[in-house]
């Protein structure tokens, strides 16, 4: 997991990306530990923006109960975040798989798919999915895809390229955060009056 600070189009963020070339991306207690830590620092720090780009197998069961803590602490970091107002995105470059995918994933303000070639974002596969539905409704074929999501709700954007991510991601926050002084300007006006 590579987690960096900075400043993207005059706006301070924290982000935190998923590396699918270290255990394909496995969310285990190390890389829980990092997402914590730059959640804690984005809110010591009260930076604009949140923005984790998932690229996740999953929770790194191999790890036992350590690494399925890992679901709980990060929606409670994703709970601490919005509690401080910070707007949060996620970015699914690539698969989002298992207890990622059934964690944090969904705790986002704003969940964006990079491209709709993206696939596998589901808790479990095709197969997997299609034995516990046995008898019951067919699996679509589009199930787990960047369509499949988008049409049943479950992202809010998808990006035609990479290329689209930054624009996107400062015009949403940008509007978000000019709300907030807006409601901020309108109570201290209140007050005066």
């Amino acid at each position: 997991m590579l987690c960096a600070s900075g400043t993207i189009s005059n706006l301070s963020a924290v982000v935190v990306c998923f590396n699918p070339k270290f255990g394909a991306g496995r969310f285990g207690p190390a890389e829980n530990e990092h997402f914590l830590k730059a959640a804690n620092f984005a809110i010591k720090k009260k930076v604009d923006i949140w923005i984790v780009v998932y690229q996740s197998s999953g929770i790194d069961v191999h790890t036992g109960i350590t690494g399925l803590a890992g679901m709980t602490k990060s929606i409670i970091a994703m709970n601490e975040i919005k509690n401080v107002k910070i707007p949060t995105f996620a970015v699914a470059a690539r698969a989002v798989a298992g207890g990622t995918y059934a964690s944090s994933f969904f705790q986002h303000d704003f969940i964006l798919v990079e491209s709709k070639s993206v696939e596998n974002l589901l808790f479990s596969g095709k197969r997997v999915t299609a034995n516990i539905l046995k008898g019951t409704d067919q699996i679509p074929g589009d199930f787990g895809t960047a369509s499949g999501v988008m049409k049943s709700g479950l992202a809010d954007i998808t990006l035609e390229s990479r290329n689209e991510l930054k624009d996107t991601v400062t015009k949403i926050a940008t509007i978000i955060l000019k709300k907030e002084e807006v409601k901020i300007d309108n109570l201290e006006e209140a007050n005066e009056n």
